[in-house]
């Protein structure tokens, strides 16, 4: 329709916003978006804009990318983030500030990886899957769990078990089969 990707990321990122805000109502509740380095990152961080403009409290962002490899579209939320909510914390970035991750939360929103994910995670990364899946909170994948390939449903190394993936546009096929359907939890599609 020749709209776009900011347009695409924005219209997304709210209907993520919109899907948490539904199922969490308590303006205070400690939120944490994990942000990948590519399209999938810029979304968390739309996202995570998106509910400090309803008013949500409680928001951090911890980056789990590599700089280097930052998308455009991901350095252009951080920015849009930082100037618009000063007060939403961000760590991560340095590589080391990893405390954020100890704190309890209500919600964890999964923006590491997308649907374009098509190799083994690395060793940090399944480490960080496994510890937010034993963290408590209600989980939040968005457009695919982190570690799940959309096409095939394959784990590749480890996924976030999620309770709601919000999904753009349409259904992936790999959330239906392999591992999908145990990764996915309730499956929101959200037109973009």
């Amino acid at each position: 329709a020749g709209l776009p990707g900011v347009v695409l990321m924005e219209n997304a990122a709210r209907g993520v916003a919109d899907e948490v805000a539904e199922r969490i109502s308590d303006k205070s509740a400690k939120i944490l978006v994990l942000a990948g380095h590519g399209n999938n990152g810029g979304d968390a961080v739309a996202a995570a804009r998106w509910l400090a403009q309803k008013g949500y409290s409680g928001v951090s962002v911890y980056f789990a990318g590599k700089i280097e490899k930052a998308s455009d579209e991901l350095k252009r939320q951080m920015s849009i983030l930082v100037n618009s909510h000063r007060d939403v914390r961000i760590s991560g970035l340095r590589g080391v500030e990893r405390s954020i991750l100890n704190a309890k939360y209500d919600c964890i929103i999964d923006g590491m990886y997308g649907i374009g994910l098509n190799k083994i995670l690395s060793d940090d990364d399944i480490r960080l899957v496994k510890y937010i899946n034993s963290k408590a909170g209600y989980k939040v994948a968005v457009d695919i769990t982190s570690g799940l390939n959309a096409t095939s449903g394959l784990i590749m190394g480890e996924a976030v078990r999620a309770d709601l993936t919000v999904t753009f546009g349409c259904y992936k096929t790999g959330m239906f089969f392999g591992a999908g359907r145990e990764c996915r939890g309730e499956v929101k599609v959200v037109d973009i």
